[in-house]
């Protein structure tokens, strides 16, 4: 037997159906006999709407006055690292820390080889 369960067959019955945590109303009671069975996965579709970064901060330290401020990064679906430097580094030409602005205080890049930024 095989069934095909999408995440929006039944997005009326169950509004709050996400692509990942779901239910479906089935036409007819399932009924599964005792005795051995199996259930499985034949195809699961990703799509990039899911947040790889959900609840991202970059923090910043000063050597000299100690002081301490705290950024939030967009939650969102980030193709690769340097995607996401590129959004901190948008953002952080607005920041300023100890009267400065931390675009001339701070740089990232992303090494590919290391995995590092």
């Amino acid at each position: 037997m095989l069934l095909d369960l999408p995440s929006s067959a039944s997005a009326i019955d169950f509004a709050d159906n996400t692509n990942n945590n779901f239910k479906v109303r089935l036409p007819q009671k399932l009924v599964l006999e005792t005795g051995q069975w199996e259930v499985g996965a034949m195809v699961a579709h990703i799509l990039n709407k899911f947040y790889n970064i959900v609840a991202g901060e970059v923090t910043l330290l000063s050597r000299t006055s100690r002081a301490k401020q705290t950024h939030r990064v967009t939650p969102r679906f980030y193709r690769t690292p340097d995607f996401l430097l590129t959004e901190i580094r948008k953002t952080k030409q607005q920041w300023r820390f100890d009267s400065r602005s931390v675009s001339s205080l701070i740089s990232m890049r992303y090494n590919k080889t290391t995995n590092k930024v």
